[in-house]
């Protein structure tokens, strides 16, 4: 069993680091801008990292934390221990990019921290910051978004979008930029507003991406951190398609997993199974790695895409939920939850059900209204974009599968779920609205219902 400590910094590089959202506001910064990278609240120091391995820039971490002292010392980064001086030294050389990624909320004073980090830019330099959407504060908010952005006993303040610009107004930016997303709150300030940096540059996948691949073989799969940089490469290959050239580090990863905690992540039957462990974050890390929901998740990828084996898929993705569910629930324990475990339930949920429509077509479509009742309490609602990519899904797959008359019968209910935003799901909803007409027009004339 770990310590507290070590068990933090176990979920933290296995699973709970946002390391895409680092490399998102990084990747929007011109790297030839920058010479000196200073990054207070640093934590085990990914951004410095990032910074360091991929553009060659001098870093600085500022953070008197323990998993900032791990993180020196596994990454041999220089971080000071100590807290960050209101006001700079004498002679203290200035600094081209200030970060401050989920800090501002910790602190008593942020106008002073605000102040603080401004002083420590050098002319034409810019200052990236992160932080909680004080929006995210509701009762329609799951519990995932919910319990992070409220760290109770930890975040001292949360910001509003106009909160924020004009925390930065009052400490003197007169440029900035702040980018509001339901979670998370992205502020880009400087002196120049031409100079500003994009706070959430799409080639910031392609610098996660790079960075990743470059990392991962530092460290051995057996290593909490090497694990954490491996699943979160076969992640990006659930996401992007990329699955062949994710196969060797899903080989690393399920030997790791197998010889760490004895499961075999191609059995499905025995995780779906096993008891549920103690509700415990220690319990449960003793029993399987932080983010084994992630990795059946990616199992299933492999079961469906590359096998055609669509209902043993079906079960890793079943046990990828499951998996995500006790997760959550152990660091619920502890007044904790993980956004991307609950992202990555939500997925298995939205591919379980796809695998239904082949041979279990009833099930499929149970699980589609359940999902798109009304009345659910917000934990049990899933993610918008979830909801339409599972219409998607599921009423394709019935209607691809010899299950016609069954997709028809949900034409009205996808008609209305699916947006036209994009070619594909545009496809698929004029062919529901089609549908939906005809068996309308075939009511009007007291015709039957049959397709």
């Amino acid at each position: 069993m770990l310590g507290c400590d070590e068990l933090a910094v176990a979920f933290y590089l296995e699973q709970g680091a946002g390391l895409l959202s680092m490399a998102g506001q990084l990747g929007g910064v011109e790297p030839r801008r920058v010479r000196r990278f200073l990054d207070v609240g640093c934590g085990f120091g990914f951004s410095l990292d990032i910074a360091r391995t991929m553009f060659g820039w001098e870093v600085q971490g500022v953070d008197p934390g323990p998993l900032a002292r791990t993180g020196a010392a596994t990454l041999g980064l220089p971080i000071s221990h100590k807290l960050l001086p209101p006001v700079p030294a004498a002679g203290e050389e200035p600094f081209d990019l200030v970060f401050a990624s989920e800090v501002i909320e910790h602190v008593c004073d942020p106008q002073e921290l605000a102040a603080s980090l401004r002083a420590r830019l050098a002319p034409g330099g810019a200052f990236l910051l992160s932080t909680p959407n004080a929006a995210a504060v509701s009762r329609h908010t799951s519990l995932a978004v919910l319990v992070p952005a409220l760290s109770i006993g930890h975040h001292v303040t949360l910001f509003s979008r106009a909160g924020l610009e004009s925390l930065l107004r009052r400490v003197g930016f007169t440029a900035f930029s702040v980018v509001e997303t339901p979670a998370t709150l992205f502020a880009v300030a400087g002196p120049d507003a031409a100079a500003l940096p994009d706070p959430l540059q799409p080639r910031g996948h392609a610098l996660y991406d790079a960075y990743l691949a470059r990392r991962a073989g530092d460290f051995a799969a057996s290593h909490p951190l090497g694990l954490g940089l491996r699943q979160r490469i076969l992640r990006r290959a659930t996401q992007t398609g990329a699955i062949v050239a994710a196969l060797p580090v899903g080989r690393e990863v399920a030997d790791a997993v197998c010889a760490g905690w004895g499961i075999d992540l191609a059995n499905p039957d025995a995780i779906l199974a096993d008891p549920p462990p103690d509700a415990t974050p220690d319990a449960y890390h003793d029993t399987a790695p932080f983010c084994l929901p992630g990795l059946l998740l990616w199992q299933g990828i492999l079961a469906w895409r590359r096998e055609d084996d669509p209902a043993r898929a079906g079960r890793l993705f079943e046990a990828a939920a499951l998996v995500a569910d006790r997760a959550r629930a152990a660091l619920r324990r502890i007044g904790a939850d993980d956004g991307d475990t609950a992202r990555v339930g939500w997925e298995a949920r939205v591919y379980a059900a796809q695998m239904l429509t082949r041979r279990w077509p009833e099930e499929a479509e149970r699980r589609l209204h359940a999902a798109l009742a009304t009345d659910a309490p917000p934990e049990a609602v899933m993610p918008t974009d979830l909801r339409v990519e599972l219409a998607l899904r599921v009423f394709a797959g019935l209607a691809e599968s010899g299950h016609e008359a069954m997709a028809r019968r949900l034409a009205p209910l996808v008609a209305a779920t699916l947006p036209g935003d994009t070619p594909r799901v545009a496809r698929a909803r004029d062919l529901a609205c089609r549908w939906r007409d005809e068996a309308a027009s075939r009511r009007g004339t007291g015709g039957g219902t049959q397709p």
